[in-house]
C-alpha cells in the first residue's frame, strides 16, 4: 500500500502528534508531578524543623522559668507553701493597710505532680489599700493565684470595704519529682520524648 504525499504528511502528523502526547503522559507529567510533590516535602521538612527549633527553644525557656520557680518560691512540701502563702500575705496586707485579715482553710486539689492548695480570707481597708494588696498578689514572685474576689461595703457611705477572697498556690507532691526524672530518663533512654 503506497500512501500519497498529504497522506504521509497526516500520518507524520499524527504520529508526531501521538509521539507528544506519549511523551507528556510517560515522562513530562511524571517528571512534574515528582518535582511537585518533592518542593511539598520540602516545604513540610521545613515547616517541621522549625516547629522542632521553636519547641526546644520554648523547652529552654520553660526550663528556665522552671529552676526559677525551684529556686523562687516553688516549695517541695504542703506545709512549707501553706506557710510562705500566708506569711507573705499577711505581710503584703500589713503594709498596704488592709486590716482584720482571716484565714479559712478551703480545698487541696492534686493533679500531675503538684497539689493546690486553697484559702478563703477575708479583712477590711480603703479602697486605695484594697487595691494595693490586690496588685501584690496579682504580680507575686511566689505561685499565688487570685481565683475569686469579692468587695462590699463594710460601712455605708464610708471608705471602708470588705475584701473577700480565695487565693491559691500550689506545692510538689512529694515524690512526684523522683517519678518525673524517672520517667525523663526512661523516655530519654528510649529517644522518645515525655
Amino acid at each position: 500500500m503506497v500512501l500519497s504525499k498529504r497522506e504521509r504528511y497526516i500520518a507524520v502528523a499524527l504520529g508526531a502528534a501521538l509521539g507528544v502526547l506519549a511523551l507528556d503522559h510517560f515522562v513530562i507529567n511524571p517528571y512534574t508531578s515528582f518535582y511537585e510533590q518533592l518542593a511539598k516535602d520540602k516545604q513540610k521538612v521545613g515547616e517541621d524543623q522549625h516547629a522542632n527549633h521553636v519547641l526546644f527553644d520554648q523547652h529552654r525557656d520553660l526550663q528556665k522559668v522552671w529552676n526559677a520557680m525551684l529556686t523562687g518560691g516553688l516549695k517541695r512540701t504542703r506545709a512549707e507553701a501553706e506557710q510562705q502563702m500566708i506569711d507573705t500575705v499577711v505581710e503584703w496586707a500589713q503594709e498596704s493597710g488592709v486590716g482584720r485579715l482571716s484565714w479559712k482553710p478551703e480545698r487541696t486539689v492534686t493533679d500531675k505532680g503538684f497539689e493546690q492548695i486553697s484559702y478563703h480570707a477575708t479583712g477590711t481597708g480603703p479602697m486605695a489599700a484594697v487595691a494595693r494588696l490586690l496588685w501584690r498578689l496579682e504580680t507575686a514572685p511566689i505561685p499565688l493565684r487570685v481565683q475569686d474576689v469579692n468587695l462590699s461595703s463594710h460601712t455605708e457611705g464610708t471608705d471602708d470595704l470588705q475584701l473577700s477572697m480565695s487565693i491559691s498556690t500550689i506545692s510538689m507532691i512529694p515524690g512526684a519529682e523522683r517519678e518525673q526524672d524517672r520517667g525523663r530518663a526512661v523516655a530519654d533512654a528510649r529517644g522518645t520524648q515525655p
